[in-house]
């Protein structure tokens, strides 16, 4: 459930960030990251190509050519990037600084607080939804679908789906294992 996720998420990021932000200051970003996390495993995005420091443009350039992003995904993705450079910070107002240069903090340790969360998850027997996904496609892509839907239903023979609307790349690539082994249309 989201409120146990995001504590176990907040377990993990005290454990990267000592002394970081408390619980209350920590739920809002968190509940962000949670979506984010679960949206990176959905589509099976390499997570340290987009989770890599925001500071460094050029390596974040070259990653992001690797990722399967339209141009104006890239485009947004490095307008975010602009606004958190030094030279481009606003220090005329009050606390601004103070607000970039926490997320920076944050953002910079982003991918291991993304796998330290899912190894603490793993160890403990929980997931969220994404990374079960991830989980089963990347298991299909070497295992048999047959196996992996006979563990989980033995009496399924045959799947039918109907209905289907924008799949994300777990969910056709799970669609597609068993449709190849004959046991979905």
């Amino acid at each position: 459930d989201r409120i146990t996720l995001l504590l176990k998420l907040y377990e993990s990021y005290r454990r990267i960030v000592p002394g970081g932000e408390s619980l209350d200051d920590f739920l809002y970003w968190g509940d962000s990251l949670l979506s984010d996390f679960d949206d990176v495993d959905k589509y099976r995005i390499e997570a340290k190509a987009l989770l890599a420091n925001i500071l460094d443009l050029k390596e974040m350039d070259s990653s992001l050519s690797e990722l399967e992003l339209s141009d104006e995904q890239r485009a947004a993705i490095l307008r975010l990037s602009n606004c958190f450079l030094p030279e481009n910070w606003n220090k005329g107002g009050e606390g601004k600084l103070d607000v970039k240069e926490r997320f920076i903090k944050v953002w910079e340790c982003m991918y291991d607080l993304y796998l330290d969360f899912r190894t603490s998850l793993t160890k403990e027997g929980l997931a969220y939804e994404g990374m079960v996904y991830r989980e089963l496609a990347d298991y299909l892509e070497q295992g048999s679908a047959k196996d992996a839907l006979h563990r989980m239903e033995p009496s399924i023979e045959k799947c039918v789906f109907i209905g289907l609307n924008t799949l994300n790349q777990c969910e056709t690539a799970v669609l597609k294992a068993l449709q190849n082994e004959g046991l979905a249309e």
